[in-house]
C-alpha cells in the first residue's frame, strides 16, 4: 500500500488482513456447543476492544499522533516532516525547524523537505539561504510549482523584483490552478 513507502506505521491496514483469520475463526466458534461458543466470542471481542483502547492515546491530537509515529520509525523523512507541520501549526517554529533539517538530512533527493527548509529560511528572513534550497528543489524535480512559488516569495522578499516575476511565472506556466504561484506572482 502507498503509505509503506514512507512509513511501516500502517497499523489501521491491520484489519484488512484480519478479515480473513477472523471469518475462519468465526466459523469455526459456530460449529461449537454455544455453551463454550459464548465465552469464546466474549474473550475475543474483549481482547480485540482492549488492544483498540490500548492505542487510542496515539490519537489524542496531531503532534502526539507524529511523535508516536517518530518513535516507531525514526528514519522516516516523511514522518519527521509531517511531525515539523503539526509543530509549526502550534507556532513551534524551533522545533519545526530541527524536524525540517532532520527530513532535509533523511532525504536530500526529495523536494518537499528542501522546500521545508526553505519556508523555514523566509520565516527566519534567511531568503538567500531560502532561495538556494528552492533551487536544489526545482533541480531535484523541475516541475515542482511550490518551489518556484516560494523561490518568487524569497527572491520578493530579498528585493529581487524581476527574477520573483520570474519563478512566480515558471510556477503558474507549471500548474496553471496553483493559488499561491498566483498569490506570489501578483505580489
Amino acid at each position: 500500500v502507498y503509505p509503506m513507502r514512507y512509513s511501516f506505521v500502517a497499523d489501521h491496514f491491520q484489519y484488512l488482513a484480519m478479515i480473513g483469520p477472523l471469518a475462519l475463526l468465526a466459523a469455526a466458534i459456530t460449529r461449537l456447543p454455544r455453551s463454550a461458543a459464548i465465552p469464546i466470542a466474549t474473550a475475543i471481542l474483549a481482547t480485540c476492544a482492549s488492544l483498540t483502547f490500548a492505542r487510542t492515546f496515539a490519537y489524542k491530537d496531531r503532534l502526539t499522533l507524529r511523535l508516536d509515529t517518530e518513535q516507531k520509525n525514526p528514519n522516516s523523512w516523511m514522518v519527521h516532516t509531517n511531525l515539523g507541520h503539526a509543530y509549526h501549526a502550534l507556532g513551534d517554529d524551533t522545533n519545526a525547524e530541527r524536524q525540517y533539517q532532520r527530513s532535509l538530512e533523511l532525504a536530500p533527493t526529495e523536494p518537499e523537505p528542501h522546500l521545508n527548509a526553505a519556508i523555514t529560511d523566509g520565516i527566519h528572513h534567511r531568503f538567500a539561504a531560502a532561495a538556494a534550497q528552492c533551487r536544489a528543489a526545482i533541480a531535484i524535480d523541475p516541475a515542482y510549482a511550490p518551489a518556484y512559488a516560494n523561490l518568487a516569495k524569497a527572491l520578493r522578499s530579498d528585493g529581487k523584483t524581476q527574477a520573483a516575476i520570474a519563478a512566480g511565472r515558471q510556477a503558474i506556466t507549471i500548474a496553471p490552478h496553483y493559488a499561491e504561484a498566483h498569490a506570489e506572482y501578483a505580489a
